[in-house]
């Protein structure tokens, strides 16, 4: 069988895609009272059943009309597209589908012959038609007749992995369904064409505020720079953040503890404590794109870590391949430009 189920809650379900590519998507759906949100549609099916008929076998037998939500062009998660457009002349609500993508750059979305990455490995993505784009910040409802907040999906921008990029909170379930942004255990790619770390860097803080994790898992420099000045996480969690004092370091612990005794009174503003000042670990959960569908968000400041890391040099790559390296801390793996 092509796809796998597994229910992560009432409402929402995990899909992955046994593909041929080697890709295996992590697919989403949240199943409302008045319709059917499908996050990433998984790579293009040729011949056997289609995603949409696993759907409409397996979760929407009552026929709701679907909303098709892409966190991004990808050929692994918008290949199933096509199957959500036909039939919207025929009077069957299982076949009414609309698509929403993200408006942050439309004209790298609407290119996705090019920009699916879909040519490189073989295969093609089908035409589709997007019928809303959607604004950072926007609500997506369950039931957009009777909007309400707990059956409500907000869009955060979060390009990097590519421009067009974004993430869903869905707030009920402190869940945020975060694409490609991070995963464990596989290479996470900036080296895609459109990929830019500084885009990327900015969406994991971006996160990292939503989800109030900042300094809830410390990671070594974290810890190696409290241990040079005898603090506490406790004691300066709610004073600064010390993940993104280090980030602007370039990972440098002297550099920081040297920031730190000299411009104290600065460093609340330029490294403002996260929301929640570390004590929200556990409360959120994001659901991947790949691999992992309960991951901690303390994984953001881990990956963010690693990237400071790479563009401070002091991490070797594990491999390089023409400008690029792959960095790993043994649980997170990003290939990206080296640093020159």
């Amino acid at each position: 069988m092509p796809f796998t189920l597994e229910k992560l809650s009432e409402k929402v379900f995990k899909i992955v895609q046994d593909d041929p590519f080697g890709q295996y998507p992590f697919l989403y759906v949240i199943k409302g009272t008045a319709r059917v949100v499908v996050i990433d549609t998984g790579c293009p099916v040729s011949g056997g059943q289609t995603y949409k008929e696993f759907l409409d076998k397996e979760i929407n037998s009552a026929g709701l009309p679907y909303v098709v939500i892409c966190t991004h062009i990808h050929f692994d998660h918008v290949g199933g597209n096509c199957e959500f457009c036909k039939g919207r002349d025929i009077h069957d609500a299982r076949h009414i589908g609309e698509i929403y993508m993200g408006a942050g750059h439309k004209t790298f979305t609407q290119n996705h012959d090019l920009n699916s990455l879909a040519s490189v490995h073989g295969t093609s993505v089908p035409d589709f038609k997007i019928d809303k784009w959607l604004q950072d910040g926007e609500k997506v409802y369950l039931d957009p007749e009777n909007p309400t907040e707990n059956e409500s999906l907000e869009v955060i921008y979060t390009p990097g992995h590519t421009p067009d990029s974004i993430s869903l909170l869905f707030s009920s379930e402190n869940r945020i369904f975060s694409g490609d942004l991070l995963y464990p255990f596989t290479v996470i790619h900036l080296d895609s064409l459109g990929s830019n770390v500084d885009e990327y860097t900015d969406s994991i803080q971006k996160l990292i505020k939503v989800t109030g994790c900042g300094g809830s898992v410390l990671s070594a420099t974290c810890n190696l720079f409290l241990e040079s000045l005898g603090l506490t996480q406790d004691a300066i969690a709610r004073q600064f953040c010390v993940a993104t004092l280090l980030t602007l370091c370039g990972d440098d612990v002297e550099q920081a503890v040297n920031m730190y005794l000299t411009n104290l009174d600065e460093i609340g503003s330029i490294c403002p404590p996260q929301q929640g000042g570390g004590a929200a670990e556990g409360k959120y959960v994001l659901s991947c794109g790949h691999v992992e569908a309960n991951l901690a968000p303390s994984a953001l400041e881990q990956v963010l870590s690693l990237v400071a890391q790479a563009r401070g040099g002091s991490i070797v790559p594990a491999s390089v391949d023409e400008g690029y390296g792959e960095y790993t801390d043994g649980t997170y793996s990003i290939m990206m430009p080296m640093p020159h």
